[in-house]
């Protein structure tokens, strides 16, 4: 529903299917997809057309990614604004471009597709990891070790495998 009541809502959810899939999120890390949430759906709530729109969450904690998607009816793609100090509106896309490692909006078939994406903190292994994966485990113990290297970037619109037994977003 395309209501401002239903940002708070949205934000919950998104942070309770990343909890609920196994993803531990730092306080950084946590308020970064808090406000990157709301300003997507806040910004799809005052500018779009149509009753609805739809919240998407993707995750791939072996490459320390997660991505947000919001889906409006509206063409009109959004544009970070340059505001005076006491404007009260007009810096969200410039708080997403801030705190998402990237971001973008595209028109689709039935309006746009608005997303952000953002560095997950490195996730602990699990002991159903160790056990059932331990390549995968060796491998991971071996990257600690390793100097750190910037992730492969998520291509917007490609689908991504979530955690076992995940859903990828809600309507």
């Amino acid at each position: 529903m395309r209501d401002p009541s239903q940002v708070r809502p949205a934000r919950h959810r998104v942070r309770t299917l990343m909890v609920g899939w196994g993803i531990r999120l730092d306080e950084d890390t946590s308020t970064a997809l808090d406000v990157i949430t709301s300003e997507l759906v806040t910004n799809a709530v005052r500018h779009s057309k149509g009753a609805m729109l739809t919240v998407a969450v993707h995750a791939d904690p072996a490459r320390r990614l997660a991505m947000v998607e919001v889906f409006d009816g509206s063409l009109i793609l959004p544009q970070a604004r340059t505001v005076g100090p006491d404007a009260e509106a007009g810096r969200g896309m410039f708080l997403v471009e801030r705190l998402a490692r990237d971001h973008g909006a595209e028109r689709t078939d039935a309006g746009k597709r608005v997303w952000a994406e953002l560095i997950l903190p490195e996730q602990p292994l699990s002991r159903r990891q160790l056990l059932l994966q331990p390549r995968r485990a060796a491998r991971t113990l071996f990257d600690r070790f390793r100097p750190p290297q910037r992730p492969p970037r998520l291509r917007p619109g490609a689908r991504y495998g979530t955690p076992a037994g995940a859903g990828t977003g809600w309507r």
